[in-house]
């Protein structure tokens, strides 16, 4: 019975490795088995081994690995970093309205009205770095980016942009503390491009702490 279970369960995953390999066979995606079969990635690239639960919806997105992404995550039109940690109910660059016309809604240039007025995009683009933490349920609006090593607290809506190792939060987010590890003149730097066998190889720098 053990055996028969071992065998389903590496059936199970050689089948979804198939049907995702074969759902992303058009976008540059390294990893496709790392991708939930229950969510959405459309026109993006994830460069490296990249974690995507149910329920997300990614799209005109650039992705470096060894990032995660939780459920019910919605990114749209951002790059991001390597090392990062998005948590579960988040919202990244969602599509802005034009505050400057008649009316802010989509009829005048949405297709699914059938209505043959311009077609435009009110979007801009956000970039995440490395190493930065997202937490549940924050919300990055339209165009904000958030540099290297950065942390945005559970709940929060950011506004503006992020510096490097700041700790944000609140609504609007504000800067309430800085990662003190990176300000211990013993903290390696540019480590986010280090390879694999790198990376292993220093296991000990990434398990420690700086209390």
């Amino acid at each position: 019975m053990e055996g028969f279970v071992n065998l389903l369960g590496r059936t199970t995953k050689l089948v979804k490795r198939l049907i995702l390999g074969f759902k992303y066979r058009k976008m540059s995606i390294s990893h496709p088995h790392l991708i939930s079969l229950k969510c959405t990635v459309s026109d993006s690239q994830f460069l490296g081994p990249v974690l995507v639960a149910k329920g997300c919806n990614v799209k005109r997105c650039d992705v470096e690995g060894y990032s995660s992404i939780g459920e019910n995550v919605t990114i749209s039109n951002a790059t991001v970093g390597r090392f990062c940690s998005i948590a579960k109910g988040c919202i990244i660059n969602p599509r802005s309205h034009p505050l400057n016309r008649m009316t802010t809604s989509s009829f005048p240039y949405n297709r699914a009205f059938g209505i043959n007025g311009s077609i435009e995009v009110f979007e801009k683009k956000s970039t995440i770095g490395n190493d930065v933490w997202i937490g549940a349920n924050a919300i990055i609006l339209p165009g904000v980016d958030i540099a290297d090593g950065a942390v945005v607290g559970a709940g929060s809506i950011v506004t503006k942009n992020v510096k490097s190792h700041d700790i944000v939060a609140g609504n609007p987010a504000t800067v309430i503390g800085k990662r003190k590890f990176f300000l211990s003149p013993s903290a390696k730097n540019h480590w986010y491009k280090w390879d694999e066998e790198k990376l292993l190889a220093n296991m000990d720098f990434f398990l420690s702490t700086d209390s």
